[in-house]
């Protein structure tokens, strides 16, 4: 009742009365939030807004669904905040004080607000301003994910989320995983709509011709006009999609992404090096957006070296890309090693107006740059210093490093000087010339450079504001007091935070110690517990700067932590960490220039760190190791992959070779493992271009390819066809000399005595050149070896005869290539089209028998033990077996049943004949020949024997 009169004085404009009759219901019901807002009105209306706005925060906080009175309650807030921005920006403390409170109050706001409307997209967006305009990131990055999380798909979030989360949180995975998932969402809807377009086309066009019929007999010719239109064009976009079915909903009219995130996107693959990836998923999203998504014509060439979808001869039409997306092709082929292919997307550029296309013209220098291309990244400098436009101090930095790795140091010193001139307080410019002239070995003017830089430093300091003249000394003192033991705070917290962080991670590595023993005994409560103690720590790992900082090129030296900045700050009694920065190079150079002045020996710098959290490296390094085979041992191999993958390119291990190397080894077998094919195919191709004169690498490759059906399938493709052209084009360059016909292998004369597999790798060419000096014969005749695995995989038998043939040529005593020579020979007499069938099945035979022989002598000589010349080559298991197959393949059963009977009374090997049972059973043939034999028993009739042999070999 109280609250109705109150309503109804205010109505009548009585305020007074109002206002006090509602503070009588507020003693009755404290609680009422009805009360609480007039009461704010009223204060509103009379003025005092102070109350006014005490009195609204009581009453949301009351009412807190109220999303009204949180917007009211942020104007409000954002009002004082307007009011005394001017102020705070002049340096008014209190000003200060009340711009912030009002910030943070509005901010509060807002969360009420989204909190009850996520999908309130307006509030979303003032609550990112007033976090940007504070720089408070974290909580921007943090606002953008709740975003996210409620419409994950929204383009225009994901663009702005992206750059913050790339330039300022360091974090490239996250805005890639929001891409993709955008992309998929928008391609599959995509796909459904044509669909869905294709399936209502034969009843749209009924639908319109009963619409016509009837429109005849139709006096009112205008009703309905707009939706018969409407109809008519949704049959003509229904057969559209009918008559064209490779044809998609174009992403312009889905709302989808476009170009420009397609460019977003391949920006971050260049920054994560993910270059086959970039690749595909430039192709195929610019195919969506162009509305080709069903063409899959051209899903199997997505990784074609010279990108035959989007060449030079479609620059215009639809398939036409813009300059942007075609450059960034360029970048990914380039980094790739495709330079045939880059050129022809990177020559587009220089028609190009070099003052609109500034920035492409720098990307493209600075791949040419990362690619060790120095000389082409200076000519495009050049054309950048010759548009008046482009002429800038920036280019010519980048002209003068390009020259110092070329090794012009006049040039890089001549640019370098143009840098200082433009800007004559460039302190890091003088100190990177004085560096230059150290090298040239002028001492004189690398002097001049440091007293330069500390002239620039006393000038700064000379030239700092001055105090304000309206504030005294004691206020001045308890400001600096307070700025300063503010520093000291923030140095201890820092300094806490990173001790109990070190204490943290000495904790988990015991734990994980103690683990492995349970892990080597098979317990998978231990690998779970093994991946829940190393995650946080692999994250530590992750988000250390330190390790993946933005020179790509530069391997990890010190940390720059925030303690050590801190503490030099209040020693100097400066806040400017580039100051100290700088001025510790200074102190480094000058003790360097001293020393070479007075002759003496240059004083070692300090090594850099090898521990981090107060661990060392290695044991890092093999925690990783450990943690990637218990994820996959928990089910998450994509997880082990990702992992390896960021610790593979912290800088700590991408510039050692063993680590490199067996991260990259540790990946391609989970990768084999889980059959992810194209993570096998990107692995084995980086193996190969790492090592291209090595037999590791190719053997490797062919090991891949024998692992499932599914991988070889993925291998044997033009792709991989083109790869092992190549590569046995370098190798033949460098190994044969002008290119001789290699003899054929004589079946019938002696073999050479066998050798070491240090001498195995001896050197058969020598020339001046280092690399051909380099290259053995085992080499060349492992990647003959792959090309004949490849062609045999792809149905062909004349070139991989030809090419086995060579590898035995160049390492006879190598019994595996003897061996698919061999089998080659018989699948090549299984051919209808096989005009000599006997020979081919004879020429098989012969060399399966050489395989013998070679396994024999290795066997001997493993057991420490010389043939005898009348002794019979079937000394294994493994020599037997593979007999008993080539017999069994063609056709001849009672060799083949010989021979599988003779696998069970021979062993392993020589070597293992004494070994336990339980180390023989890895390698164990029994099983498999009892099984063959089995099936020519039952062939014949003997079922009795085949199910005795089924029941001692192969019953578990």
């Amino acid at each position: 009742r109280l609250l109705g009169v109150a309503n109804q004085w205010y109505a009548e404009k009585e305020l007074t009365e109002a206002f006090n009759t509602l503070c009588d219901v507020i003693r009755v019901d404290a609680s009422c939030g009805a009360a609480w807002t007039t009461m704010g009105l009223i204060r509103e209306e009379q003025g005092k807004l102070a109350d006014a706005l005490h009195l609204y925060t009581v009453a949301a906080h009351l009412s807190p669904k109220e999303t009204m009175l949180w917007e009211q309650l942020y104007t409000m807030h954002m009002q004082i905040a307007s009011d005394n921005e001017a102020a705070a920006q002049a340096g008014d403390q209190a000003a200060q004080t009340a711009y912030d409170e009002a910030a943070k109050q509005a901010l509060d706001s807002l969360g009420h607000i989204v909190k009850n409307d996520p999908s309130n997209q307006d509030a979303w967006r003032r609550r990112l301003d007033i976090l940007e305009t504070q720089g408070d990131y974290k909580s921007l990055a943090r606002a953008y994910r709740m975003m996210l999380r409620t419409n994950p798909y929204q383009m225009e979030t994901i663009r702005r989320a992206s750059v913050l989360f790339a330039k300022q949180r360091n974090d490239i995975d996250t805005p890639i995983k929001w891409f993709a998932a955008a992309m998929e969402f928008y391609n599959r809807q995509s796909i459904e709509m044509a669909e869905q377009a294709a399936q209502e086309a034969p009843r749209q066009a009924s639908r319109n011709e009963h619409d016509d019929l009837g429109s005849e007999n139709s006096v009112d010719l205008d009703a309905d006009s707009d939706e018969e239109a409407s109809g008519k064009y949704d049959a003509e976009w229904a057969a559209h999609f009918a008559e064209y079915p490779e044809r998609t909903v174009p992403m312009e009219d889905l709302g989808g992404y476009g170009y420009s995130d397609l460019n977003m996107l391949a920006e971050l693959r260049l920054l994560r090096r993910e270059y086959e990836i970039g690749i595909a998923e430039v192709k195929r999203g610019a195919r969506f957006v162009q509305g080709r998504g069903r063409e899959t014509i051209w899903e199997s060439a997505e990784l074609d070296e010279m990108d035959a979808e989007y060449s030079t001869e479609h620059d215009s039409g639809e398939r036409a890309l813009p300059v942007e997306l075609r450059i960034k092709l360029g970048q990914f082929r380039l980094l790739l090693g495709h330079e045939e292919a880059a050129k022809q997307h990177i020559d587009i550029l220089y028609t190009l107006d070099v003052a609109m296309y500034e920035d492409l013209y720098t990307d493209v220098a600075e791949a040419y740059t990362d690619v060790g291309h120095g000389e082409l990244a200076i000519e495009i400098y050049k054309l950048l210093v010759a548009c008046e436009a482009t002429n800038q101090p920036a280019v010519w930095e980048r002209l003068a490093k390009c020259y110092r790795e070329q090794g012009d140091l006049e040039s890089a010193c001549k640019y370098a000087q143009d840098v200082i001139e433009a800007d004559a307080s460039d302190m890091d410019m003088r100190m990177w010339l004085g560096e230059v002239y150290e090298e040239m070995g002028n001492v004189d003017m690398a002097f001049q450079m440091i007293s330069d830089v500390e002239a620039i430093q006393q000038r700064e300091r000379a030239e700092a504001p001055p105090v304000p003249a309206q504030v005294d000394e004691a206020t001045l003192a308890r400001r600096q007091s307070a700025y300063v033991a503010r520093r000291r705070r923030n140095a201890e917290e820092e300094r806490r935070r990173c001790l109990s962080a070190m204490r943290a991670a000495d904790v988990a590595f015991r734990k994980l110690d103690l683990l492995r023993l349970r892990l080597g005994e098979g317990d998978q409560s231990a690998v779970e517990e093994f991946c829940h103690v190393a995650q946080p720590l692999y994250s530590d790992w992750r988000h250390s700067r330190a390790f993946y900082s933005g020179n790509r090129h530069r391997p990890f030296q010190r940390y720059r932590t925030a303690i050590q900045m801190s503490l030099e700050n209040d020693s100097q009694g400066t806040s400017d960490d580039a100051v100290s920065a700088v001025q510790r190079q200074v102190d480094r150079m000058k003790e360097r220039l001293s020393r070479q002045q007075q002759a003496e020996e240059p004083r070692d710098e300090p090594p850099p760190p090898t521990t981090f959290r107060g661990i060392a490296f290695t044991r890092w390094f093999d925690m990783f190791l450990h943690y990637g085979k218990c994820l996959v041992l928990s089910g998450d191999a994509g997880g082990a992959l990702d992992m390896l993958d960021m610790v593979f390119q912290a800088n700590v291990f991408i510039y050692d070779t063993a680590c490199k190397r067996m991260l990259k080894l540790m990946m391609l077998a989970i990768a084999v493992r889980i059959e992810d094919v194209d993570r096998v195919y990107e692995l084995a191709r980086w193996w190969c271009g790492t090592r291209p004169t090595t037999a590791t690498a190719y053997k490797l490759f062919a090991y891949i390819m024998a692992s499932s059906a599914t991988t070889a399938s993925m291998l044997v493709s033009n792709n991989v066809f083109k790869f092992v052209r190549r590569q046995l084009e370098l190798l033949n360059d460098l190994y044969y000399k002008d290119r001789p016909t290699p003899t054929p292998l004589p079946v019938e004369a002696d073999l050479p005595p066998l050798v070491d597999g240090v001498d195995d790798g001896q050197v058969v060419v020598v020339d001046k050149t280092a690399e051909q000096q380099a290259l053995a014969r085992s080499d060349v005749a492992a990647l003959h070896s792959l090309a004949a695995h490849v062609m045999l995989d792809s149905r062909t038998y004349a070139v991989p005869v030809a090419q086995y043939t060579m590898a035995l040529s160049m390492t006879p005593q190598d019994a595996s290539v003897a061996l698919h020579l061999g089998v080659t020979y018989l699948r090549q007499s299984a051919r209808h089209s096989e005009p000599r069938p006997q020979a081919a099945a004879m020429q098989g035979m012969v060399y399966i028998a050489r395989y013998a022989e070679l396994r024999c002598i290795e066997e001997h000589q493993a057991a420490g033990r010389k043939p005898r010349g009348v002794e019979s080559t079937v000394v294994t298991q493994e020599i037997a077996y593979n007999y008993a197959r080539a017999f069994h393949f063609l056709g001849i059963l009672d060799l083949a049943a010989r021979y599988y009977r003779q696998v069970f009374e021979l062993p392993i090997s020589l070597l293992a004949a004494t070994a336990p049972e339980d180390n023989e059973a890895l390698c164990d043939l029994r099983r498999d020949a009892a099984y063959n034999l089995a099936s020519i028993y039952t062939s014949s009739g003997a079922v009795l024997r085949a199910r005795s042999l089924l029941k001692q070999y192969c019953t578990m």
